[in-house]
């Protein structure tokens, strides 16, 4: 994974330490939405996802809600926007 925008961050090496390994095998759950046609929400990260998250992306973010969306070449998957929050406020 790479070609990663970071804003307003003041150290950005542990975000971007989330996305090291492999793909098939360190990240499921990323593979798994690039085959999907349309964008995801994920409102709240500590319900249980249908294929695992990486621990390392969820421990290193602390984030709360997420949107995916694959971005594809006519068919073919070539990257992933990750938009990510902090925890709604209740």
């Amino acid at each position: 994974m790479t070609g990663l925008v970071t804003l307003c961050m003041k150290d950005r090496i542990p975000y971007l330490s989330t996305f090291s390994g492999s793909f098939n095998q360190d990240h499921p759950f990323f593979q798994h939405e690039m085959t999907s046609a349309e964008p995801l929400f994920i409102e709240d990260f500590t319900t249980p996802l249908c294929v695992p998250l990486n621990p390392a992306f969820l421990h290193v973010r602390k984030t709360g809600w997420a949107i995916f969306a694959p971005l594809r070449a006519r068919t073919r998957p070539v990257g992933m926007i990750l938009r990510d929050g902090w925890p709604f406020l209740t």
